[in-house]
């Protein structure tokens, strides 16, 4: 396998790994495991065991699964479950205090953007046609 510059090896080309997928299912893996380990050993070893965690998560789910559109859709779902929950952490660093009832900002009939007024506007009864 060919490596760039930074001497991590270069991924192969999306036609190359669907044939490696296809005929050679195992050797597809060794590879997919292989990056893997090579990127997460590239990183800050601070930062190591958060990606180890979350590989041996997305491994789980792809193992749980009964095919391999099922793992991209468990996946899937994990990514927009993390995603949900840190926008939610964000919102509650926008508006710590906002919260009603259990309510976040934008529900409570706050504004999420500090500084930015809510624009009232009248609706007024349509007149009579006949």
């Amino acid at each position: 396998m060919k490596t760039r510059n930074d001497q991590s090896p270069a991924l192969p080309n999306f036609d190359a790994l669907c044939r490696l997928a296809r005929d050679d299912p195992q050797g597809y893996e060794v590879l997919r495991q292989d990056l893997i380990e090579r990127f997460i050993d590239a990183v800050p070893e601070a930062k190591r065991p958060r990606l180890r965690g979350l590989q041996f998560r997305i491994d789980m789910e792809r193992r749980l699964a009964h095919s391999a559109l099922g793992a991209v859709v468990r996946v899937y779902e994990l990514m927009w479950k993390s995603f949900l929950n840190l926008n939610d952490n964000w919102q509650d660093l926008l508006q710590p205090n906002a919260e009603v009832a259990g309510l976040r900002p934008a529900i409570a009939g706050k504004s999420c953007l500090p500084g930015q007024p809510a624009r009232i506007i009248e609706f007024r009864p349509l007149r009579d046609r006949s």
